[in-house]
């Protein structure tokens, strides 16, 4: 989910430095590749890695990987974990993409991206959808309150790519149902990828984005992913929902409730009411609240477990945490890259289970 507030999501004069990467293949799918990936985790057969680069900008950080569409020259993009599906700009298509006549919309905490549907096979690394699949093509954008708007008329704006050519959204679903027609690519690689997929990001611009089995770690904590209704995608692909059931204490106040890992966010964000005497302070803009600086704060599987995170609160990304009523009904807390830059996070779509192993 891009751009917390709308001071976040104007990226006209962002400095970035973007690690080149290699160029993408067109490796069919339904054959998995094998890579040695320089982790910390243990890596099996079956698993193939993709660079990720994190990039430093005026409103936080963000990370971006390198993708094409339609058989298309390789082009930069956002990569998201709190969103489901890809969104590009018209000029990142190949020839091979067909764009259709029907409009979408797609609402980010903040601004709705509007555009049309296209269908294009979609090329990670050197890993290719094995059919075409469906994409937006941006048009436009327009803020939005509240978790988004339907209208399709958003044509001015400029969708919030970073000075990248769009977003790689390969979150889950977004609530109890399902997005389709468009939702993540990683969902749609084919068998060989089925089975999961794990972010390792680290703050210093170095990333890997793992596709296939997920690494599993002796210090690991796992959560239930929990279902969709319906249960499956249009491919067959597993339905789940993108947030987990984790808890949060701040200082002495605790509470727990469905959490996004959200990629695309530049610093955590808590419903507004969701923690009892939480101790807040304006934050830095003036703009919201936010989590007094200094308090300490920590995120665990459950109100009596060991915490997995912890850090203490801040006034500027990726430590600030702010009260954000732009989170949508399914959500009560939003981690932000900064839980990115501590933990490799596991998408065990096999065993239907998040997988967070300390960096």
């Amino acid at each position: 989910m891009i751009g917390r507030r709308t001071r976040r999501i104007a990226f006209g004069a962002i400095a970035i430095s973007i690690a080149a990467l290699p160029a993408c293949g067109t490796k069919d799918s339904s054959t998995p590749a094998t890579t040695v990936v320089p982790a910390t985790l243990p890596v099996g057969p079956g698993t193939h890695a993709v660079p990720i680069s994190t990039v430093t900008a005026s409103s936080g950080s963000f990370a971006t990987i390198q993708i094409s569409v339609g058989g298309g020259s390789p082009v930069t993009v956002r990569l998201d974990t709190g969103s489901a599906g890809l969104v590009v700009n018209q000029s990142a298509l190949g020839p091979g993409a067909t764009v259709t006549s029907q409009p979408t919309v797609i609402p980010y905490s903040g601004v709705t991206v509007t555009g049309s549907v296209a269908t294009a096979q979609v090329t990670i690394g050197d890993v290719v959808t094995p059919q075409p699949i469906s994409i937006t093509v941006a048009q436009g954008a327009c803020p939005n309150a509240n978790g988004g708007t339907t209208s399709t008329n958003c044509t001015g704006g400029t969708p919030p790519f970073g000075g990248t050519q769009g977003i790689l959204g390969i979150g889950l679903a977004n609530g109890p149902t399902l997005a389709a027609p468009t939702y993540s690519p990683l969902l749609q690689l084919g068998p060989a990828y089925a089975s999961g997929y794990t972010v390792e990001l680290a703050s210093n611009g170095a990333g890997t984005l793992l596709l296939g089995p997920v690494p599993i770690a002796s210090n690991s904590t796992t959560m239930p992913m929990t279902p969709t209704a319906p249960a499956t995608y249009p491919n067959g692909a597993p339905g789940f929902q993108k947030d987990a059931q984790l808890c949060w204490s701040f200082g002495v106040s605790s509470a727990c409730g469905p959490t996004d890992f959200d990629l695309g966010a530049p610093e955590p964000n808590i419903a507004p009411g969701a923690v009892a005497g939480l101790p807040t302070v304006s934050n830095s803009s003036g703009s919201t609240q936010a989590v007094k600086p200094g308090t300490n704060v920590g995120v665990s599987a459950s109100q009596t477990g060991p915490a997995f995170w912890q850090f203490a609160a801040g006034t500027t990304p990726p430590t600030e945490v702010l009260i954000n009523s732009n989170l949508g009904s399914a959500t009560t807390f939003n981690t932000g890259i900064g839980f990115f830059f501590s933990n490799f996070l596991g998408y065990d779509l096999a065993n239907s289970r998040f997988v967070i192993t300390p960096q």
